[in-house]
């Protein structure tokens, strides 16, 4: 398995798009492959924020996962989030997930960002073992967690 920058590695961009078209975004009315595809086409950096990886296998995209900047203009402060982590059924339960959080982290870590933030309802302990924890919660079972990046070595 390799975990590379999807701006290294666009012919992943349609199969990523329909993942996350499928997964996150079916249920918003403007949602379609094209929008998808545009929002990640944002998102094709490698020394800047938003950042997309994702993990293959040669050809095969076994998951991916992205650095957003929050965008709530009432936030004065900036912060990243982590987002849209997403790994293919057949490949789920080998690491894969892990394998991404942990390279969006040191990726993030890398471009200068003391902390990653991200929102879950469902996969709160996977996040806790890898070292997020709880700072706020929205709406049971959905939580806010950071991962403070500034005290991890460098990778």
């Amino acid at each position: 398995m390799q975990i590379t920058l999807l701006c290294d590695v666009p012919r992943f961009l349609p199969a990523v798009a329909k993942a996350l078209h499928e997964t996150f975004w079916l249920t918003d009315p403007e949602a379609s492959i094209e929008r998808a595809i545009d929002r990640l086409s944002q998102r094709l950096n490698a020394h800047a924020l938003p950042f997309t990886l994702v993990a293959h296998d040669r050809d095969t995209l076994l998951g991916t996962g992205s650095v957003l900047v929050n965008e709530v203009p009432e936030d004065t402060v900036q912060s990243a989030w982590l987002s849209a982590v997403w790994v293919d059924e057949a490949h789920r339960g080998r690491g894969v997930g892990a394998a991404i959080v942990d390279a969006c982290c040191a990726h993030a870590r890398r471009l200068g960002e003391p902390a990653l933030l991200l929102m879950t309802a469902d996969e709160r302990e996977f996040y806790e073992r890898r070292g997020w924890t709880v700072i706020d919660a929205i709406a049971e079972p959905t939580v806010v967690m950071r991962r403070n990046l500034r005290t991890e070595s460098a990778v």
